[in-house]
């Protein structure tokens, strides 16, 4: 039986807390003792997920820079022409930049792909609460409730918080059954 995957692409400003996101989705560990950010060029991560049926799923969670460089056109080109679902990631800490940057990325999806793309959006917190209480945080859900997009607040160091997202947005893709199928090496 040939294996199958969901491609997944995480994409936001630099310094939005992305790989610190996936680090504990996929490994259960969070890396506070850096003294600076360590700018992401690309990352792969390969992890199962169980979907809200409780199907386990293989995904490819495709990790992209933050970061605007000559490469950055090609790299969203090809993650919003191959992904099978979005994840958008801002900071409620550095809502008003980071969320201006999800919302132009949304609209170079849209372009490129129309509305048939599961995305999520993903605000990042350090608190261990989880919500911010920002009017700029609530303009983001607002703004996610409006685009027909699902939308969460987590903790960068909650697992369980940070796993919501990536159930929901895997059980989308499983329950439209579009797969990529793995080559054989």
């Amino acid at each position: 039986m040939p294996k199958t995957f969901y491609r997944i692409a995480v994409l936001g400003k630099s310094g939005v807390g992305k790989t610190t996101l996936l680090e504990n989705l996929v490994y259960g560990r969070v890396n506070r003792t850096l003294p600076q950010l360590l700018p992401t060029v690309e990352d792969i991560y390969e992890c199962t997920i169980t979907t809200e049926r409780r199907v386990q799923e293989r995904v490819h969670i495709y990790d992209t820079s933050g970061q605007p460089t000559v490469m950055d056109d090609i790299m969203k080109s090809r993650c919003f022409s191959s992904a099978d679902g979005i994840v958008l990631v801002y900071s409620c800490s550095n809502c008003r930049e980071s969320f201006t940057y999800i919302k132009d990325m949304r609209q170079e999806i849209e372009a490129e792909r129309g509305k048939d793309v599961p995305i999520v959006v993903v605000g990042t917190t350090v608190e261990l609460g989880g919500v911010s209480n920002s009017g700029e945080s609530r303009s983001v859900a607002i703004w996610a409730h409006a685009q027909s997009l699902q939308h969460y607040e987590v903790p960068l160091g909650s697992r369980r918080a940070i796993s919501e997202p990536f159930v929901w947005i895997t059980s989308r893709l499983a329950a439209g059954g579009k797969r990529f199928l793995q080559k054989k090496n």
